[in-house]
């Protein structure tokens, strides 16, 4: 529980940080819910499809999360598995292999072959 409530003043700091800079990042309040609800389970593994240059994995792996990241290029990060990947060919990933899946900005880049 040590670790979730860490988890709450990261994501809080991070988001007075960028809104004291001046910079209005749209993403933050959805990120902060989303964080905020994963803060009441365990640690385990987190899938952030989509993960470009940052997103729920930064977050979640201040906390004991075990954060892979995949989009269709990878970034190195110190704490979090970036899989290089186009959507649109496939999922890269086994069934059932997280516990927890994010995509935030992800749909609209996908291919309609409808």
């Amino acid at each position: 529980m040590k670790e979730n409530k860490r988890l709450g003043r990261n994501v809080n700091r991070s988001v007075q940080i960028v809104h004291h800079q001046g910079v209005e990042v749209p993403d933050f309040p959805r990120i902060e819910k989303v964080v905020h609800n994963l803060r009441h389970l365990s640690p385990g593994k987190l899938l952030d499809v989509g993960y470009s240059e940052g997103g729920f994995a930064d977050y979640l792996s201040k906390s004991e999360w075990e954060c892979t990241g995949l989009d269709l290029n990878a970034h190195s990060r110190r704490r979090i598995k970036t899989i290089e990947c186009d959507l649109n060919e496939g999922f890269p990933v086994e069934s059932e292999a997280f516990d927890v899946v994010t995509a935030g900005e992800v749909i609209e880049h996908m291919l309609d072959e409808g």
